[in-house]
């Protein structure tokens, strides 16, 4: 009995000090984690049906088409982290699954990768948000103006 004793009383020890110490990191963690909060632009991840519409009558898109945008930008967007935006690690990896990839070595994705971001980063911000995704992509609309087309 006396050894079970003993032995309790050092893992009471032993939780003891490292329950506070635990806690301590996990509020120093989340105290850096919400730093970031405060950087990140305010995110949409629900579109009406409205907002839809709104985005369509910008561009030459008809609504069935935004909506599809939509799904094939929740895709992207959720592909690492799901935010409701596209980061550059989001665009890097979708660069890397489509069946060219074969042919396209890391290094070829990565000079890619930066001009097409920048293209739709519109906002400068380091993410693609819904409407700037479309809104690049009404450029190379069938429709669009080829001097659009050159210009972008």
């Amino acid at each position: 009995m006396d050894s079970s004793s003993s032995s309790l009383a050092i893992s009471e020890r032993i939780c003891a000090v490292f329950i506070p110490l635990i806690g301590i990191i996990q509020a120093v963690v989340l105290s850096f984690t919400a730093c970031f909060d405060h950087h990140l632009p305010p995110k949409k991840l629900r579109h009406t049906i409205d907002d839809l519409r709104k985005i369509a009558s910008k561009t030459l898109f008809t609504v069935n088409e935004v909506e599809a945008l939509l799904e094939l930008f929740k895709k992207l967007s959720s592909s690492i982290i799901d935010d409701g935006l596209i980061h550059k690690e989001d665009l890097k990896l979708a660069l890397l699954k489509t069946p060219a990839s074969d042919n396209l070595i890391l290094d070829r994705v990565e000079s890619l990768c930066q001009p097409l971001f920048d293209l739709f980063d519109e906002k400068k911000n380091g993410a693609i948000e819904f409407e700037e995704f479309v809104h690049v992509l009404n450029v190379f609309h069938p429709r669009a103006p080829l001097e659009a087309k050159i210009d972008c």
